[in-house]
């Protein structure tokens, strides 16, 4: 009776000893396949947040990108509008200058008629005394003639006279009219050569200012790619350092 009890005891305690290994072994591989699932949820999440941050800083990337060309868009529009206003306002000074000059030279043109005319009047004046003195030499010319005594030498002396009359009065009359004309021309030439000088000047400038707002826009674009390049690459590595 005893040795039966001591038998069922051991095998009794054998199989709890076998349940127990079992239920130990069974702990073990669950232990280690909730090891393997944490280790495998773990990787699985650091792919999903490296993935996540390269999206992100893709997005970034193009969220910056597109900033940068409507920002560069708007520094060109800008520069467009400023060197467009510069040129307005030159066209402007250049058109109140040549405005300027063309009334200056409708006042030069009219002075030069007043004073044309003034000479033509002199003229006039003068080729009458000038017929008049003429009159009055040949009446005396004619009074010598008549005197047959002493003709000869009153004669000579009386046409020497003339002679040097109206070619001291045609002299005087030519000067006149050509130092007139002369300083006529001379203020037509300078004010020519002015224009042209401002024109030239005018246009140079033009050139300059279209050079300038080329090269603005362009700094001002290379200036917010290099902006924007260097704010992602700091947000990428902001992103993945996390």
């Amino acid at each position: 009776m005893d040795a039966d009890l001591h038998m069922k005891m051991s095998k009794k305690i054998a199989q709890l000893t076998k349940v127990i290994f079992h239920l130990n072994t069974k702990n073990e591989d669950a232990a280690m396949e909730l090891q393997a699932t944490v280790y495998s949820h773990r990787k699985e999440n650091d792919m999903l947040a490296k993935e996540s941050a390269s999206k992100m800083g893709q997005l970034k990337d193009a969220l910056d990108k597109r900033e940068a060309q409507l920002k560069a868009m708007d520094n060109v529009k800008k520069v467009k509008e400023r060197h467009q206003l510069d040129k307005a306002e030159r066209l402007d000074e250049f058109k109140r200058y040549k405005e300027e000059v063309k009334a200056h030279q409708l006042r030069v043109e009219g002075q030069f008629q007043v004073e044309m005319e003034t000479l033509a009047s002199e003229l006039r004046k003068a080729r009458g005394a000038f017929h008049e003195r003429v009159a009055e030499l040949k009446a005396a010319l004619d009074a010598v003639q008549a005197k047959a005594a002493n003709g000869h030498t009153d004669l000579a002396t009386m046409r020497a006279k003339h002679t040097n009359e109206i070619a001291d009065m045609v002299t005087h009359s030519n000067k006149k009219y050509n130092d007139m004309l002369t300083s006529q021309l001379n203020q037509q030439a300078e004010h020519g050569a002015k224009l042209a000088a401002l024109e030239k000047a005018h246009q140079f400038q033009l050139q300059q200012i279209a050079e300038k707002a080329d090269i603005d826009a362009k700094l001002a674009v290379k200036r917010r790619e290099l902006e924007c390049n260097s704010s992602a690459d700091s947000m990428k590595n902001d992103m993945v350092a996390k």
